[in-house]
């Protein structure tokens, strides 16, 4: 299962990605939430496409995320923005939120 979520590194930065088929999958959960909570990062990058369909790394500071009503500003972004991944600074957390994305999808279909 964990190949429909793919890690790439970029320069000095794992990205964990998926596909447009996967979108509504990954916005139906606080994805920049479970992030921050299971990594225990101080900053973690999401990996959204422009509209000259290229991509970009939005990223975004714990502090500055639980700072505001996060709750609101994670609706902002994902009505703002395709989130088609979650960069981190360290293998172990893409790793990290590549299994438990992977659990959440593999509950998901069992349920259906």
């Amino acid at each position: 299962m964990s190949e429909i979520f793919n890690i790439s590194q970029i320069n000095s930065f794992y990205i964990l990605s998926w596909s447009d088929n996967l979108l509504s999958f990954t916005s139906s959960f606080d994805l920049i939430e479970l992030s921050f909570n299971l990594t225990n990062s101080h900053e973690i990058g999401l990996k959204i496409k422009l509209n000259t369909n290229e991509y970009d790394i939005l990223w975004i500071k714990d502090l500055v995320y639980f700072d505001n009503n996060f709750k609101e500003y994670s609706r902002y972004l994902h009505s703002m923005y395709k989130i088609y991944g979650v960069a981190f600074m360290n293998q172990d957390q893409a790793i990290k939120i590549q299994k438990e994305i992977s659990k959440k999808y593999t509950w998901e279909i069992l349920k259906k």
